[in-house]
């Protein structure tokens, strides 16, 4: 993965061009890189980039890794809205701008605004929007903050591991901030604080944890959830 990440080849590619010799970069860079592995670190941030939808991202430990589960709610968002133009929208939470970045480049005429409480992870995104020179908007908010919600659409993959949870990856815990992981309330407490500041007329989707489908269906009952392809509940749509 670390190898293939770094030529830019998927793995049938990797395999045809096992011959060729690494260039002096990938020589000097390799001992360094598979001790990070060693030690823990994820390859994701060992590269600096990631592959999201049909881009790539820039990564650090400032931000979530962004993960397949993601772009199936992408896909669902761009599907129930294929035909539908300058819509505003909040990618609420953005970390590395994946969400709401991905939404802009499908739908150049959407009015795109990004939060985030972490000024760090805000850097990030801008970083990315930079490169894939898309004009979207940046607002560093806890939630509504400092936002005027008059958005029609917003989205949101929060932070909703209880802190009680033991099940979460070593690899996971040790990287990526907790602050975008970790949520009290048994997880639901950022859901709460989006749904009390929504308003009629709008539509949410979020990511869930796959045991939180009953408490999201407890605060909004007019929910629709979504499996991922793995067949766990991981999305959800709410039309208020």
């Amino acid at each position: 993965f670390l190898l293939a990440g770094y030529a830019d080849l998927n793995y049938a590619q990797l395999r045809i061009n096992l011959d060729r010799k690494a260039d002096e970069i990938l020589i000097k860079q390799w001992p360094d890189w598979v001790a990070q592995l060693i030690n823990g670190r994820s390859v994701q941030y060992i590269l600096g980039h990631t592959a999201f939808y049909d881009s790539e991202f820039l990564v650090d430990e400032r931000v979530l890794i962004p993960r397949p589960e993601t772009e199936e709610l992408v896909e669902w968002i761009l599907k129930d809205y294929s035909t539908s133009d300058n819509l505003k929208v909040l990618d609420l939470g953005t970390g590395s701008g994946a969400i709401g970045l991905t939404l802009k480049k499908h739908k150049p005429n959407w009015d795109l605004t990004l939060s985030d409480i972490s000024k760090d992870a805000l850097i990030v995104a801008k970083k990315n929007a930079f490169n894939l020179k898309l004009d979207v908007n940046f607002i560093l908010s806890d939630v509504w903050q400092n936002l005027q919600n008059n958005f029609d659409l917003i989205v949101s993959n929060p932070p909703y591991i209880d802190f009680k949870n033991d099940e979460i990856d070593d690899v996971v815990l040790n990287n990526e901030p907790k602050i975008a992981l970790f949520a009290n309330d048994n997880g639901m407490e950022i859901y709460k604080k989006i749904l009390s500041g929504a308003h009629k007329n709008q539509t949410l989707y979020f990511e869930i944890g796959n045991k939180q489908a009953n408490s999201i269906l407890k605060l909004a009952s007019n929910s629709i959830i979504r499996r991922d392809l793995n067949g766990k509940v991981r999305m959800v749509k709410i039309k208020l």
